[in-house]
């Protein structure tokens, strides 16, 4: 009979080939077990008979301002594990006061297709994976007094500030506390990312990027779009990790933020998969 129970990690070798993407080890432990899902104490294992079968972890951070409670990263090998782990979310959205839910779909995941369709979930946007090789360096130069903040040097709440303000209407984004900011910028690449402040001393653009080439996040002022920052970036993050040997850059974009998509097209990323996300209004 299946359940759920706590995550652990030595459930992680029969959960892996479960993901979509054929995450490794590590890197799903640590989406399983960051900031976002609480540690782990916000994911359960499908079980039956003593063998993992499914996971399903959730983000309740977007909640207090946007009433939506994000199930992410949702394994399952069966529609049957999908139906279970899809219906616990739908119950701690509801728990939690979410007014939605909202779960991806990969290309393959059919049995999970079916449990969305099932519980009322539709299509909402798409989230497109695009990448682009270490070579060809974009154009682009950043303005004059423009300083690099080093990450010893961050004031992170005025940082959380900036970058909820960036990405206040970017969908599937939801804020971040400074502490949480914070954390996630210790799991970056502390060379190939960067922050960037003005002469007055405020913060103006960044780009966090992983030592495997993910660019996690990248953000410009509104006011200085359109000047060329997001390429100069760009260009110093495709050095730095081309000379420690990586090969691509990879990065997610939401379907509907079509200039963030234009930016990335014009500095050579294409698209090489999709997810959809679904949603349910609770």
């Amino acid at each position: 009979m299946l359940s759920l129970v706590p995550y652990d990690k030595k459930f992680l070798r029969d959960l892996v080939p479960l993901h979509p993407e054929r995450a490794d080890l590590e890197s799903l432990h640590q989406d399983l077990t960051d900031f976002a899902r609480g540690y782990g104490t916000q994911v359960v294992v499908a079980m039956e008979n003593g063998q993992p079968l499914g996971v399903a972890g959730w983000v309740s951070l977007g909640i207090a301002e946007e009433g939506i409670l994000y199930g992410v990263p949702v394994l399952a090998g069966t529609e049957t594990v999908a139906d279970l782990l899809v219906e616990h979310l739908i119950g701690t959205a509801r728990e939690l006061g979410a007014r939605q839910l909202r779960i991806s779909h990969f290309p393959g995941e059919d049995g999970k297709l079916a449990a969305l369709r099932k519980a009322g979930l539709v299509p909402l946007l798409e989230i497109l994976s695009m990448e682009r090789p270490t070579t060809e360096l974009p154009e682009g130069f950043v303005p004059k007094g423009f300083q690099r903040v080093p990450f010893t040097e961050m004031d992170w709440p005025r940082f959380s500030v900036f970058h909820n303000a960036v990405f206040k209407d970017v969908p599937n984004a939801p804020p971040l506390n400074a502490e949480m900011i914070e954390q996630e910028w210790q799991t970056m690449d502390p060379e190939a990312s960067q922050i960037w402040k003005d002469e007055s001393g405020a913060y103006c653009a960044w780009l966090a990027a992983k030592a495997d080439g993910h660019v996690d996040t990248i953000g410009v002022d509104g006011s200085l779009r359109g000047k060329g920052i997001a390429q100069a970036m760009y260009r110093i993050t495709i050095e730095t990790l081309s000379a420690k040997d990586v090969k691509r850059l990879t990065v997610l974009l939401a379907s509907t933020n079509h200039a963030t998509l234009r930016l990335h097209a014009k500095l050579g990323f294409t698209e090489y998969t999709r997810r959809t996300v679904y949603g349910l209004d609770l």
